[in-house]
């Protein structure tokens, strides 16, 4: 009966319905346009604390991997660290400003840093509106963690970084106009139902005499 009613509802309605999920989608398309395209490249790199043969501990050792991942994390928004990526020999373009405050807020926006917990796995994602140079950041990234690492930690030859997976870069840049302003009218679609079916809610339960009423 609900049911029934709703799809009535929906039927009486469905201007307005597919008015105001095409509205919904071209709000996002406007907003998606208005973005600059970026590519997407995701590498992940594994901390690894070892121990001696003879005090092998693997939970202290997982927790002191998972501990060293945090710093890690924190490493790459440096100064230091953005030195030491400009000056790879991977041959990353100095986009940035000469300003060091500046320069970070730059970094901010291009990378993202997720730690696995318990794992002590650091997934790194660089965005950039070149392909090539969005890959080589995150190569860069990855190099410098795995020959320099032992200037961000007092581990000494007992950490040792090893990567895990990629640099992989996306086949398309973020954000998909296409495929944002589709999810946009499905939101339009599934947010004006619920609109409708709250306007009309005593017709749709049965709460008013048995007409079809639709102001």
């Amino acid at each position: 009966m609900i049911l029934a009613n709703f799809i009535k509802v929906l039927r009486k309605e469905w201007k307005f319905l597919f008015l105001a999920s095409f509205l919904v989608a071209a709000i996002t398309f406007a907003v998606s346009s208005f973005l600059t395209p970026k590519y997407e490249t995701t590498a992940s790199i594994l901390v690894i604390q070892k121990q001696q043969e003879d005090k092998v501990d693997a939970y202290s050792a997982g927790k002191s991997a998972e501990y060293l991942s945090d710093i890690f994390s924190k490493v790459i928004f440096t100064d230091s660290f953005i030195d030491d990526v400009l000056k790879s020999p991977v041959g990353v373009k100095n986009q940035y400003s000469g300003d060091r405050e500046e320069r970070k807020k730059e970094w901010d926006k291009k990378v993202t840093v997720k730690k696995v917990n318990n794992t002590g796995i650091i997934e790194i994602t660089v965005y950039d509106p070149s392909r090539q140079e969005s890959q080589k950041i995150a190569q860069a990234i990855i190099w410098n963690l795995s020959n320099n690492s032992s200037k961000y930690h007092g581990g000494g030859g007992s950490v040792i970084l090893n990567p895990v997976d990629g640099p992989t870069l996306s086949k398309n840049p973020v954000p998909n106009v296409w495929i944002n302003s589709l999810l946009g009218f499905v939101i339009g679609l599934i947010g004006t139902a619920g609109y409708l079916y709250f306007k009309k809610k005593d017709f749709i339960e049965g709460n008013e005499d048995y007409r079809f009423k639709l102001r």
